[in-house]
């Protein structure tokens, strides 16, 4: 299973780039972060597109999490 998920992996890699392949991961809620780069780690993306399409791909969430929390602490307690 592990070596036909790394082929097809590969695959998208060559075709579409590592960037968008590795934002795209980051972006998916069906794949858990441990999961997608452990994944990685089996395939040829070099550190670069791993850090700039992980920093890229965790940006929306980041940014959904800091405005829950500021909103949340603007509520007042009764």
């Amino acid at each position: 299973m592990l070596c036909t998920s790394r082929a097809a992996l590969d695959r998208a890699i060559a075709k579409e780039g590592a960037l968008s392949i590795v934002v795209l991961l980051r972006l998916s809620p069906a794949m858990p972060l441990v999961l997608a780069s452990a994944l990685l780690a089996f395939t040829q993306v070099s550190l670069g597109p791993y850090t700039a399409g992980t920093v890229v791909g965790l940006l929306p969430f980041s940014a959904v999490y800091c405005y829950a929390g500021a909103a949340g602490a603007e509520l007042e307690l009764a």
